[in-house]
């Protein structure tokens, strides 16, 4: 264990020296946006953030999680902070504290989910846990953890997905990556039966049937088909880290990538993403010849030349950057830049045209109460806004 999390820390210190060193290499590579975009810090004083969303209710209130068990919130106009809740969580690897999604009745119902790892014996697993604001006015007053609703023990310490989030149709969407090492030893990305690689959808707010931790819509792609979990919405992903949920319930995410090629995909229901037969848009297993029937392609990759590990991010939905109106914004976790692509009607190539270097390790992306565009620094501890200027 003492290893593997030395081996964590010389990893982030060789991309921080990635980013500092190489990024006049990536930057040529996109196309200058048509507004001069910058960014300006809103919050501080986090470790290690993974995960960010604003407090139903509360225009003024932020959450963070962080990778090592704790979260805080902050009030955007004060900068007053607290801890909001702490959690024992393994830091391995990829492992801690991942998501956080509020129950769209927030407001009566004080419920939100929280998704992390654990800890059991010699095993690692994911969980998401149902938890409730003590007083849903005031996130100082602190959180209560209630009822595991999912459990997937894991085969090795990455590729854990993380996010979850509420869709339109009131049901909870939770990103789970293929179970780590590389290129999937078991085999999980075109296996339906395993929860593996997936996005799982989960109606956590009705109660579930008697003797069950959660309820399965009734109207998942895969219910009633043999040999496919019932809970699985899409498969064939590797570690779709960071998503976003549009208006009419389709989702885009960046999926990152084996040794080669870093993906953007737009998904909907039943879709298969295609790894490990693909890695974005190349044939991985086998690698020429690979059989691509029914598998659904991504709308934008990019290679290794210009970024190493794709966070996925959130489409714009503010109003202080006409040029973003509508656009996907996405990062690199090591290129340290952020960029932005059309989101098309249906599944087609699209071009992304450079935003904004950062020049910090981008872990996680949000919106704040007016749709503008937030941002996690992972080392620096920070949230930013995208800004024009």
């Amino acid at each position: 264990m003492r290893l593997r999390t030395v081996l964590l820390a010389v990893v982030v210190v060789l991309a921080v020296l990635w980013v500092v060193w190489t990024r006049r290499l990536f930057l040529p590579q996109a196309v200058q946006g048509p507004e001069r975009l910058g960014a300006e810090v809103v919050a501080t004083g986090f470790t290690e953030p993974t995960d960010l969303a604003m407090w139903p209710g509360r225009p003024d209130v932020l959450v963070v999680l962080g990778k090592r068990g704790t979260a805080w919130w902050v009030d955007l106009d004060d900068g007053v902070q607290g801890v909001w809740l702490t959690l024992d969580v393994p830091v391995d690897s990829e492992l801690g504290l991942l998501g956080v999604a509020f129950d769209p009745a927030f407001a009566d119902s004080g419920r939100l989910w929280l998704h992390h790892n654990a800890t059991v014996g010699e095993r690692v697993e994911s969980r998401l846990v149902e938890a409730r604001a003590v007083d849903v006015s005031d996130p100082a007053a602190g959180v209560t953890l209630g009822r595991t609703v999912l459990t997937l023990a894991q085969p090795y310490t990455n590729h854990n997905g993380g996010q979850i989030r509420f869709g339109p149709d009131g049901m909870l969407y939770m990103a789970l990556g293929d179970g780590g090492a590389g290129g999937d030893p078991l085999a999980h990305g075109q296996n339906r039966a395993t929860r593996f690689g997936t996005l799982l959808r989960l109606d956590v707010v009705a109660d579930p049937p008697a003797g069950e931790a959660v309820r399965i819509p009734a109207d998942n792609p895969f219910v009633g088909v043999e040999g496919a979990d019932p809970a699985v919405w899409a498969y064939g992903l590797r570690n779709p880290w960071r998503f976003d949920i549009l208006s009419d319930g389709r989702v885009i995410t960046g999926d990152v990538g084996q040794n080669t090629i870093e993906e953007v995909s737009l998904i909907s229901a039943g879709d298969n993403l295609g790894w490990n037969t693909m890695e974005g848009d190349a044939c991985f297993s086998p690698p020429e010849g690979c059989d691509q029937a029914g598998l659904v392609p991504p709308i934008y990759t990019y290679d290794h030349s210009h970024g190493v590990s794709i966070t996925g991010g959130v489409v714009y939905r503010g109003q202080a950057i006409p040029s973003l109106e509508g656009r996907y914004l996405f990062g690199d976790f090591v290129g340290g830049w952020i960029r932005s692509l059309p989101v098309p009607d249906r599944v087609e190539r699209v071009e992304a045209r450079h935003e904004l270097a950062a020049g910090v390790l981008i872990s996680a992306f949000g919106r704040d109460a007016r749709g503008e565009v937030l941002f996690t620094d992972y080392l620096g501890g920070r949230v930013l806004r995208v800004v024009g200027r």
